[in-house]
C-alpha cells in the first residue's frame, strides 16, 4: 500500500466515523426531546385497594422540567408501604439537602385542581431528594399526597 493509499484510508475513515457520530447526535436529540414530554406517573404503584385516585401532570415539552400530583385514598399501613417502596426517608427540620429546598404542598403553578388539598404541614412528609428531583408525599385524612418535581 503506497503513502497516498494510507492517507486517503485514514481520512475516509476519519469521516466515516464523523458521520456516524453526526448521526447518533441528531438521533438523540430527537428522540430526547420527543421523549421529554412524557408525563410521569405513580398510579402502577398504588395498591390495588386505592380509591379516589387523582393525578394532575405538567411537562414542558423542551426542557425535562415537569410536576406532578397524586392523591388516592389508602391505608395507613399501605401508605408506610408505598414510601418504602420508593425509599422516602422522613424530613427534619435540621436535614440537609442538596440544593435549595423545593418542598412545598402548595399547588404547582401549571395545576388549579380542587381536589390537591394538603396542608401545608411538612412533619410528616418523607422526602427523595437528588440532583434535579424531588419527590414527596404525606398521609393525611386518609389519603395518599405525593408531589414530584423535576427542575
Amino acid at each position: 500500500m503506497t503513502k497516498r493509499t494510507k492517507i486517503v484510508s485514514w481520512i475516509l475513515g476519519g469521516l466515516l466515523l464523523a458521520i456516524v457520530a453526526i448521526i447518533i447526535a441528531v438521533y438523540s436529540l430527537i428522540s430526547s426531546i420527543f421523549l421529554m414530554d412524557s408525563k410521569p406517573s405513580w398510579t402502577s404503584l398504588l395498591p390495588p385497594t386505592a380509591t379516589e385516585v387523582q393525578e394532575s401532570s405538567w411537562a414542558d415539552g423542551f426542557l425535562p422540567d415537569c410536576s406532578y400530583q397524586l392523591k388516592a385514598r389508602i391505608t395507613e399501613a399501605e401508605f408506610q408501604k408505598f414510601v418504602t417502596d420508593l425509599r422516602l426517608t422522613p424530613h427534619t427540620p435540621d436535614r440537609q439537602y442538596s440544593e435549595d429546598s423545593w418542598l412545598s404542598w402548595g399547588s404547582s403553578p401549571q395545576f388549579q385542581d380542587v381536589w390537591w388539598d394538603p396542608s401545608e404541614d411538612l412533619s410528616s412528609t418523607f422526602v427523595s431528594e437528588g440532583h434535579d428531583t424531588w419527590t414527596y408525599a404525606k398521609f393525611e385524612k386518609g389519603h395518599l399526597h405525593l408531589k414530584s418535581l423535576i427542575h
